[in-house]
């Protein structure tokens, strides 16, 4: 039942977009990584909250539908799909297991022309609860099944990946006397995709980490990029029936996506 969900919500001709890049995409991939981390302002996420409430989700949805957006208004392209990661322990048997349990989800959301946010939100929601759902089915069959074309300077299915994480200790945890948690950082993990927005939230605060491959976008696109993300943010919080196509974003990425489309057009 899982497979066939799979099969039918990802097509096999379904074509990665395509962000435009500051420098040519190599023949290999160099797993090189940077990133650039800004904290998103409490208003900004008292506000999103607030639109997560009112939509009956999450925050989760909400984060993920401000970035499909910045990246349909970046491509042009109507079939936005990211990946995002989950622990996938469904099975009773995994629940008490100490080890890494994490598998992929490909998340594909369809634009069209007139949608607003809320139709874009709602579109996400509902993808997210499927995915969920149908989560047993392992990353790797998909790929298998979808007899994708492999290539050695980028991923199957999608380049980008969109994660949120609460750094909030686990209850049990807070019970156990004499018990200080803290965050680790384990570094600068490799970068086995072109880009991912890492979301860090608490009770209180969020912060947005953009890690990129420096071999294919500068840093002040990538700054570009988080500050598109914010205005977006600020937009459909003042108009969540406003228009998608009408948010101003900065001129760079824009302006460059806008003429590569062009050019291609005129090929």
């Amino acid at each position: 039942m899982d497979r066939e969900y799979w099969l039918k919500k990802i097509s096999s001709h379904s074509a990665i977009f395509e962000l435009p890049l500051d420098f040519a995409r190599p023949p290999v991939r160099s797993y090189r990584t940077k990133g650039r981390t800004f904290e998103i302002s409490p208003e900004l996420l008292a506000s999103l909250k607030t639109i997560a409430f009112e939509e009956n989700t999450s925050l989760f949805p909400v984060l993920l539908a401000i970035v499909n957006t910045l990246l349909y208004r970046y491509t042009g392209c109507r079939n936005i799909t990211v990946g995002t990661t989950i622990s996938n322990r469904t099975h009773q048997l995994l629940e008490d297991q100490i080890g890494c349990y994490v598998d992929v989800l490909p998340l594909q959301t369809i634009f069209d022309p007139d949608d607003i946010f809320r139709v874009i939100l709602d579109k996400v929601k509902t993808t997210l609860l499927e995915a969920y759902e149908h989560q047993a089915y392992p990353f790797d069959l998909l790929v298998e099944a979808l007899n994708l074309d492999r290539s050695n300077n980028r991923s199957p299915l999608f380049d980008t990946l969109v994660q949120l994480t609460w750094d909030e200790p686990n209850e049990d945890i807070r019970q156990i006397n004499n018990v200080r948690v803290t965050t680790f950082s384990s570094g600068q993990p490799e970068g086995i995709l072109d880009l991912m927005f890492l979301f860090t939230a608490s009770r209180s605060s969020c912060s947005l980490t953009s890690q990129y491959d420096p071999g294919l976008f500068r840093e002040d696109t990538i700054m570009c990029m988080m500050e598109d993300w914010i205005a977006i943010g600020n937009a459909v919080v003042n108009d969540k029936n406003g228009s998608l196509n009408d948010i101003r974003l900065s001129a760079s990425m824009h302006e460059q996506s806008a003429l590569e489309n062009f050019t291609k057009e005129i090929v």
